[in-house]
Order: C-alpha cells, then structure tokens, then sequence
C-alpha cells in the first residue's frame, strides 16, 4: 500500500533546522523535476537531497534503510552531487568506496489471498507482489551507481562494520525485530553533535516500537521536526553500544513503554499526525498485552479526534494501497484500529517467516475471487462473479456477498431488501445479522442497528462485525454531540 505522492506544505513542521531547508521551495522543484516511482512524498525526497546537499560533509556515510524502488537513493545522490564537499573527498576511504549504502529485502509479500490483486502501481512502474522489484531498483539508481552500494537481503542478517554513519534515512522498522535491529547496528555508528536521522514511519500508528525506542534514547537526539510521515532527528551525544543494545519496546515493562512513547514532546505538528500518536499509543497497550485498557484509550482518543474522523466508510473491505494518501487517511487509520482491539489481535509486527515467499496456494474460489473484487471495489466484476454462483445456490453465501457489494456500492436500500429475505431464510447467519445493522446504521437508525448487532452477538459472542456496529453507534452519538456544542 502505493503510488509516487505529492504531500501538502502545512505537513511540515518544524523549527529552525528544518527551515534552513526551505522545503516549500525545494518541494516545488522537486515536483517539476522527473518522477521518482516509490513510496515517498515529494517533500521528503526534497528534504533528503537538501539536508545531504546542506549538511552532509564525508566525515561518515549515507545509510538508507528500505529502499524500495530507490527515491531515496536518488534524492539523497542528488544531493551529494549538488554539495561541493563530495569533489574534495576520495571515495576509497568510505566502505567498499561508496558514500552511500541502501538496504533493501527485495519483494513485498504476496497477499495470502490467492485471488487478492497482486499489482501495484507506483508513478509509472508496474510492481507484482511476491515478485523481486530489484531490477527496477537497480535500473532507477543506475545514473548515480558510483556513489551506492546496495545490499539486497534479509537487514537482520546483516551488520554494519562500526564505520560513522553521518545520515540515517530508516523505512525499515516495520517489525520490532527490525527495530531493535537498527538500534543495536546503526544508531553507536551516529556521529555525536553532527549526524542526523530520518525515521519515515514514525507518524504512521501502527509501528508503536518505534517511537518508543526513540523517546528511550531522548538524552542522545534533538527532534527537529515532521515531513509527512517521517520524523527528523538530530544527534545531540553518541549512543553507547551498551544504551542501544537493550531493546525497551520487548524487554520493558507497559509502564515503561508508555513513558518512554509520551517523553518527547512534537510541537507544531498536524492533526492528523496527532492522532497518530494517539493511535500508535493504542496498539502499544494492545501489543503489551492489556486490551481492556487498549479499548479504553481507543474511546478516548475517538472522542478527542472526532473533530477530523467522520463518518465511518461504507466499504469496509477495500483495502487501499499501503503508502497510499486513501491508506493514511484519519478515519482508516482509526477504523483500521478499531478492528484490531475489538478482535482481540494479539502482539503486533510480523515475525520474519512472514517476510518469506508465500508458499503455492490452491487455486481461489469464486467466492475468493469476489471478495478480491470487493476489496478493490470493483463492484461490476463482483456482482458478474457472484450472479452465476447465486443462480447455482439461491440460498448460499453468495448471496450474502451480493448484499455487502450493494451496500458498500451505495445502494442501500438493494442490501436491505437482499438481506431480510436472506435473514427470513437463515436467520442464525451471524454476518449477514452484522452487516443489517450496518445498513440501519447508515440509515441512521440507531435502535435497529444496535438491536441488530445485538442479535448477532447473541449468536456469536464476540463477533467483531457486530462489536464494531456498536462502537460505530457511540462513535456516531459522539460526533452528533460535537456538532451540537459547536452549534450552541
């Protein structure tokens, strides 16, 4: 989840390190210049090429971790191309003669739906999930190839040699093990006083480690600032080995990771990234194991931002490019959280096996088939699929498919229809009683929707489709309550 993104100026915050840069006008080139496929907004390629071109001096190399199609590496190439310090340095006296070294796993894992789309678009460039993207990398990096070095593998086998690292660009941390990883290899090669470093995921919510590492090293960075989602970060002191072998995301207590996530303060920054914070604070309770508490937060925090959530989407199963401006928006962020502490998910990151191929699937159903059109909200190629099933088994569960495609279509008022008379039949079928009260819900009848998922948890205790209703109801009674005080 990604297309090559433009980014707003108001998401740039900052104090002075980070006006120096003059982004606004750096952006605004940047974006006029040739595209760069990937996963970067136009303001964060900006702020690498102009913090590598200002800043950097030779003293230590570029680590760029996550490179994926390789923005990165061009913006950060681009900027020690356009700094006069590169011509008066000799590139044998940095690792393998090169300034700058990217890392990279070299796929993204195929989707365990085997009827799920598998294709990505970014800018120009067609990507197949599962599939190696490294000729592409390779053949976006090549015009600047004498200044990387790229090592393509698994990070967690790999180490770094100790050498001064005088900028970190980090779009890698998306397990804690990863995380961890990065703290032990990279973060003692820093340079005190003059390096700096870049975490792109840092206002993304689900990656809670991440910001829990940093406030527990917050006597060895000065936050800088915000650029979309990644957060700039200056060394203040070098980071004893010691100080970043020990992980506090795994090794600390829930009372600890939660001061440790609290313990730097981000003025300036938008709502959006607020909410964030506030989100990523949630799957931390949730990832250390306490999901009563987890909840509460989540009821909390939905009230505080209930300013910039809305409504909740119709479409609950379309499932937008990650890295995608749809994938950040405030509301999928939160509706993507609320699913996970009412299902009760456990710890969060994925463990490496899941970073592995997938191994062959059977051939999908026609109901998978579906329900990958469902996702992609391509509700023509749904209903053609769903029709043929429907007329083999009037009664089965295609017709339940049918329903949710009406409803996330739009046509609600279809869905109804379909769904009394499925309920008439089956009256016991728990998902179709979930998704009567979503319908009511939209409708905004209140007592029917709540009646409804009642019934269905009745039948299924603990049914998140139906949990959900519910919180969506009080999510509801919220926000017509903030309308109400803003009107008094």
């Amino acid at each position: 989840m990604r297309s090559t993104n433009t980014g707003p100026a108001d998401r740039i915050a900052g104090g002075a390190f980070l006006q120096s840069l003059d982004l606004p006008a750096a952006t605004v080139a940047e974006e006029s210049g040739e595209p760069s496929p990937g996963m970067l907004t136009s303001a964060e390629r900006a702020m690498l090429s102009e913090i590598v071109r200002r800043t950097w001096r030779g003293v230590g190399v570029i680590v760029d971790g996550g490179s994926f199609l390789g923005s990165s590496l061009v913006a950060e190439a681009k900027g020690m191309e356009a700094n006069p310090a590169l011509a008066a340095l000799t590139l044998a006296r940095f690792p393998s003669s090169k300034p700058i070294h990217g890392y990279e796993l070299g796929y993204h894992p195929a989707p365990a739906n085997p009827a799920a789309e598998r294709r990505r678009t970014y800018g120009e460039v067609e990507y197949v999930l599962g599939e190696t993207f490294v000729p592409m990398l390779e053949q976006n990096i090549a015009p600047y190839r004498d200044l990387i070095d790229l090592h393509i593998g698994d990070l967690t086998e790999m180490g770094w040699d100790g050498s001064p690292v005088e900028l970190a660009f980090i779009d890698v941390c998306k397990t804690r093990e990863l995380n961890a990883h990065v703290s032990r290899q990279l973060y003692p090669a820093l340079i005190g006083g003059a390096s700096t470093l870049i975490h792109q995921d840092f206002f993304y919510d689900r990656l809670p480690w991440i910001r829990v590492t940093m406030g527990y090293l917050a006597d060895y960075f000065r936050w800088e600032g915000q650029v979309a989602s990644s957060s700039v970060y200056t060394t203040v002191n070098a980071v004893p080995e010691n100080v970043a072998a020990y992980d506090p995301f795994t090794e600390g207590t829930l009372e600890e990771c939660l001061a440790y996530h609290d313990a730097v303060a981000f003025p300036g920054i938008d709502r959006t990234a607020q909410l964030m914070l506030a989100l990523s604070r949630v799957h931390l309770l949730l990832d250390k194991g306490s999901r009563d508490q987890a909840l509460e937060e989540l009821q909390e925090t939905a009230g505080e931002f209930v300013d910039i959530l809305g409504v909740s989407s119709q479409a609950d199963s379309y499932e937008p490019t990650p890295g995608s401006p749809e994938a950040m928006l405030p509301r999928f962020r939160m509706d993507r959280t609320v699913t996970r502490v009412l299902s009760g998910a456990g710890a969060g990151g994925r463990r490496r096996a899941d970073r592995r191929p997938p191994s062959e699937a059977g051939p999908p159903t026609e109901l998978d088939r579906a329900r990958a059109a469902l996702s992609r909200r391509d509700w023509h190629e749904a209903r053609q699929i769903l029709e043929p099933v429907i007329a083999a088994d009037p009664h089965g569960p295609g017709v339940f498919l049918l329903a949710r495609t009406e409803f996330e279509s739009g046509h609600t008022n279809v869905a109804a229809a379909m769904l009394d008379d499925f309920l008439a039949r089956r009256p016991r079928h728990q998902r179709a009683r979930a998704l009567r009260a979503r319908v009511h819900l939209a409708a905004r009848d209140h007592a029917a929707a709540r009646a409804e998922a009642e019934e269905a948890l009745r039948i299924e205790p603990g049914l998140v489709a139906a949990r959900r209703v519910l919180f969506d109801i009080a999510m509801a009674e919220r926000l017509r309550a903030h309308a109400g005080r803003r009107t008094t």
